[in-house]
């Protein structure tokens, strides 16, 4: 959560989790909340999130593999061992850069002036923003299957996997030695959300973990069963998809039971944006959006064989297909929350609440605190009822919403959440007095000092009243 600091002469001073508090000279702290993704678009009139399919590249023998840092760049390889490039409205035509060296079956791109691809007899070429160079091989081990996976975080650090269970780092000069991390396995995928963390996966059910410069042991997560790819935003998200149409997701310490997501669709590719924004697609042509709470049911987007995907934010991501089209998802807004009302009841639940806002057409979940409201109806899209869950004790919770194509879920705190039990009390204001080195305020001491003792519990508030005529030095801070 960010926080914003606004000069006050006397004001309100709000805790939003912390049960003591220094309020340093003459400043308000109170949460800064955004309630919808940075940049998100407003919501489509259309019935389906996806483009139709538009040709790139129709003469590459497919395109393998789609890479974008951002909304407005994506990199994609083929078959022959083209690239093109997309710069946020168009795509470039196909460029040769592998003619006769390799297929292109995987490319990751850190940023607009960085990407590496791989492919088949162990050859990988990178970009450098403006050109790429000459395929080389790196990998002499990778055998017939050559390098399957590559992922690049940052311009000197990426980590590549091949079909021989090996793996093989750049450090922004050169790659290293192949190392193998997988008897006896397929290195399928791999994904890299920082230079000291990745996850790859193989075709035998298994996991296996990067962490600064070590390679775990394999980790049986889906025994049996072909794991065809995965994402991870971070050391304590990552997202797996099968073959046949599962996904497991994982919070840095353990991974999930599998997930039935698309139990007519294979063959799946999977990106998330973030670790509340994930879309998989399948061979078959369906796609199936995950919000942070569930996935939503597969719908069809595309008749020729999709292969890969990449989300450069929550609201766009890229499929390509093995026909060289490329198939767009635009993410519809976020619901947004303004209000509720009322904004308190009993701890034994059962409280009608209006939650007012926008955006509220296809809602799929609603929660107070953790716990999903006993019911709800969604009125209109500006308003929600909904009827509170019981809670163990007196406490304020936050709202949130989730829908059942949006990438986010919204919340609200302090001032517009929902309070069990009795409200939070205000501290009553007392005589200022200077505290060392220019405090006007600490509920730190137990006694001797103004505000001693006092406990400011969550979203409750504390009232400073300051008299006389002073200046806010240019460096002050609320603590």
């Amino acid at each position: 959560m960010k926080h914003s600091l606004v000069s006050r002469i006397g004001g309100t001073f709000h805790n939003a989790s912390k049960s003591v508090m220094v309020v340093t000279l003459l400043f308000l702290l109170t949460p800064a909340v955004s309630l919808t993704a940075a940049g998100s678009p407003a919501p489509e009139a259309s019935t389906t999130p996806w483009s139709s399919p538009a040709s790139i590249d129709p003469t590459g023998n497919g395109i393998t593999s789609v890479s974008c840092p951002s909304a407005s760049f994506c990199m994609a390889v083929d078959n022959d061992g083209s690239v093109l490039a997309y710069n946020g409205s168009s795509w470039s035509s196909p460029s040769l850069v592998s003619s006769g060296s390799a297929h292109l079956y995987s490319v990751s791109c850190s940023s607009p002036s960085f990407c590496a691809a791989v492919g088949s007899g162990g050859y990988a070429l990178m970009y450098n923003g403006s050109s790429w160079s000459a395929a080389s091989q790196v990998d002499a081990n990778a055998g017939s299957f050559g390098i399957t996976s590559v992922s690049c975080p940052s311009a000197s650090f990426c980590i590549a996997v091949d079909g021989n269970g090996n793996a093989l780092s750049w450090n922004g000069t050169s790659w290293s030695q192949p190392e193998v991390i997988d008897p006896g396995g397929g290195g399928m995928s791999i994904s890299c959300p920082t230079t000291m963390f990745c996850v790859a996966v193989d075709d035998n059910g298994r996991a296996l973990t990067y962490v600064a410069g070590t390679w775990g042991a394999p980790e049986t997560i889906l025994s049996g069963q072909i794991l065809s790819s995965i994402s991870c935003t971070s050391p304590g998200f990552c997202m797996a998809v099968s073959y046949f149409g599962e996904a497991l997701s994982f919070n840095g310490v353990s991974w999930s039971a599998p997930a039935s997501i698309d139990g007519t669709g294979y063959d799946l590719s999977i990106s998330c944006a973030v670790a509340y924004s994930c879309v998989a697609v399948s061979s078959s042509g369906n796609a199936t959006v995950y919000n942070g709470v569930s996935w939503s049911s597969p719908v069809s987007m595309d008749s020729s064989n999709p292969t890969s995907l990449s989300c450069g934010s929550t609201e766009l991501c890229v499929a390509v297909d093995a026909a060289g089209n490329a198939i767009y998802y635009h993410a519809p807004g976020a619901p947004v929350l303004t209000s509720v009302s009322p904004s308190s009841g009993s701890v034994s639940g059962g409280t009608a609440v209006n939650i007012y806002g926008s955006g509220f057409s296809s809602i799929e979940d609603v929660r107070f605190g953790s716990s999903p409201a006993s019911s709800f109806n969604v009125v209109s899209p500006t308003q929600i009822q909904a009827i509170t869950p019981a809670v163990a004790s007196p406490q304020n919770v936050a709202i949130s919403i989730s829908d059942t194509n949006a990438t986010s879920t919204t919340e609200m705190t302090c001032g517009d959440s929902f309070s069990y039990g009795t409200p939070p009390p205000s501290v009553s204001p007392k005589s200022y007095v200077p505290i060392s080195p220019i405090r006007i305020a600490d509920t730190r001491p137990s006694s001797g000092k103004p505000y001693a003792g006092d406990t400011l519990l969550p979203c409750g508030t504390l009232n400073v009243q300051v008299s006389g005529i002073g200046g806010i030095p240019s460096g002050a801070v609320g603590i």
